[in-house]
């Protein structure tokens, strides 16, 4: 039995934050029923050049959306078919972009980390049109799309970034619906 614990400050930076989270905050509980998805985006990295990003056009981003409220547990190629989008990578031309390159120090990182930080730049650009909304994401890392389900993850890296990154949608009010897409069908 030890009378103490010593706590780094990983651990008292998460305790901060469920001690500042409030009893009366609209995301304390778990909702019996999700919300509809109103927004989507696809985000992707590249283990050596850089990070991109999709927001579909209103036309694509509602069919995706009415498709998701009538196939919860659809894959995303079930979603796309229902949305009547055939082949998603071909979205890129007419959607929103936007993508940037890896810094040299960034470089030898593991994907699943660019992965995530692909996911938190596109929020940081696109973050007040995606506010207050619950968001299809597509992301074609499985580890990413777990992470983002449950929130942990036994990385230090990876843990830090996705402190980051919940802060950030906390704020912005944002909750996210991930699906795993194929590579090949990422427009991002």
């Amino acid at each position: 039995h030890r009378p103490c614990s010593r706590l780094n400050r990983t651990a008292l930076q998460d305790l901060t934050f469920w001690a500042e989270f409030s009893n009366l905050h609209p995301d304390n509980g778990v909702p019996l029923f999700q919300s509809a998805t109103s927004k989507v985006l696809y985000t992707d990295a590249s283990g050596g050049i850089g990070w991109g990003g999709v927001l579909p056009t209103e036309h694509d981003r509602r069919a995706l959306c009415r498709a998701r409220a009538r196939m919860p547990h659809a894959t995303a190629r079930e979603l796309h078919s229902a949305a009547g989008i055939q082949c998603p990578a071909y979205l890129h031309p007419a959607s929103n972009t936007c993508a940037g390159y890896w810094d040299t120090d960034l470089m030898d990182l593991h994907v699943t980390w660019k992965e995530l930080r692909a996911f938190h730049r596109a929020i940081r650009v696109w973050g007040q049109q995606l506010s207050h909304a619950r968001v299809l994401l597509f992301c074609d890392n499985q580890a990413v799309c777990s992470l983002l389900k449950h929130g942990t993850s036994r990385s230090p890296l990876l843990m830090a970034e996705l402190r980051v990154v919940w802060k950030l949608l906390v704020e912005l009010k944002i909750k996210i619906d991930p699906v795993y897409i194929k590579s090949e069908d990422n427009p991002a």
